[in-house]
């Protein structure tokens, strides 16, 4: 019986300390509002066409954060979610930009990140990532892709690495197709990301 006891208190434990560490990866270590200028590493709806970002319910919908991971890497998050304005179109879009404390961290954070993406997209049905090579070059190392329900193009990935940073873009309910589109869109972060490092 104490030998039973042992293993389920063992188990309980490790199951405690998944949950810990989830949280603090989700949550960080510590959050705090962004300052303005960390904001030009991220890609908010207003730097799109006014006439186009003019039907979206801003003060309802989006969101800015900063967080810093448990790694001291600095997580800076930009996100626009509809379903918290049932009269704003369908978007869920986030722009998010890590600074990594090395190139070799923002290598693994860069390979995470798609990963995480892929695994995230599977999880819905029907859901596919159609990859896109060469479609993205302005960092230094790139990745672009298509976000598909059932063969129909519904949002996009893009992650970039420009030194220390990490920049990354989902977007569903929005599509890009061309690539002059995607490095328009991407080039003043990563220009941002360039003059940081």
């Amino acid at each position: 019986m104490k030998k039973v006891l042992i293993v389920f208190g063992s188990v309980a434990a490790a199951i405690a300390l998944l949950g810990v560490l989830f949280y603090i990866g989700a949550r960080g270590v510590s959050v705090r509002p962004m300052f303005e200028d960390e904001k030009e590493l991220l890609l908010p709806l207003s730097c799109f066409n006014p006439e186009y970002a003019s039907q979206f319910s801003f003060e309802k919908c989006e969101s800015f954060l900063a967080k810093t991971n448990i790694d001291g890497s600095l997580e800076l998050e930009y996100r626009y979610d509809s379903d918290r304005d049932p009269n704003s179109p369908f978007l869920f879009y986030t722009s998010e930009a890590e600074i990594n404390r090395s190139i070799k961290d923002a290598e693994t954070s860069f390979s995470m990140s798609i990963a995480a993406y892929k695994t995230g997209v599977a999880l819905v049905k029907g859901r596919t990532i159609a990859p896109l090579t060469d479609f993205f070059t302005l960092g230094e190392r790139n990745y672009a892709a298509r976000i598909e329900d059932d063969g129909i193009q519904v949002g996009n990935i893009v992650v970039t690495r420009q030194g220390k940073i990490v920049h990354s873009l989902l977007v569903i309910g929005m599509t890009f197709d061309s690539r002059d589109e995607i490095e328009a869109l991407m080039s003043p972060v990563v220009l941002a990301s360039k003059a940081r490092n």
